[in-house]
């Protein structure tokens, strides 16, 4: 996008010297299995209706299981909205997990 023109064989050098060998990819799927049931992922995305109406979404799912922990839609998003959202979804989790 700058107007520079690098040759493939230029990049492949330079990914050569930054690839590390010290194991550090490895750690990290550790940390991902010995964590999965602890991380959530959260998406908040808009929806056009047939109306053109827009719709807010706020969408959590859990990443062990793959299952939806919290989905709530809205034509008018705030700020408290969204913290309300997020405490649903945790004491929803907390239930589920007890």
């Amino acid at each position: 996008m700058l107007g520079f023109e690098i040759s493939e064989r230029t990049v492949s050098r330079y990914l050569r010297r930054l690839h590390r060998r010290d194991g550090a990819a490895q750690l990290w799927r550790t940390f991902l299995n010995n964590h999965r049931e602890l991380i959530a992922g959260m998406d908040f995305f808009t929806v056009i209706t047939a109306n053109f109406r827009i719709l807010y979404c706020l969408f959590l799912i859990r990443h062990d299981r793959r299952e939806i922990v919290h989905l709530n839609v809205t034509e008018h998003p705030t700020g408290e909205w969204v913290v309300q959202q997020l405490r649903e979804a945790s004491v929803g989790r907390v239930k589920s997990r007890v």
